[in-house]
């Protein structure tokens, strides 16, 4: 895989529709992986994008369904 094919965290959390904070906690909680880390103690994540959609199935499938429309009379 190219380096190119890769997510940064922004992408990610673009993606998923959550704050690049919000990514940081689901990589330590590893509920996402990342595909690798650059040097040093900050080191960016970068994500492969099979993972990302992994998680964001996942998110979808825990979403309560929404309730129907209309009613019963």
């Amino acid at each position: 895989m190219s380096t190119h094919d890769l997510m940064s965290t922004r992408d990610v959390a673009r993606d998923l529709q959550v704050s690049r904070q919000h990514v940081a906690r689901l990589v330590a909680a590893e509920q996402l992986k990342p595909y690798l880390q650059a040097p040093g103690a900050r080191g960016a994540y970068m994500f492969h994008p099979a993972e990302v959609e992994r998680v964001k199935r996942e998110r979808l499938a825990d979403r309560p369904s929404s309730p129907t429309a209309g009613g019963t009379d």
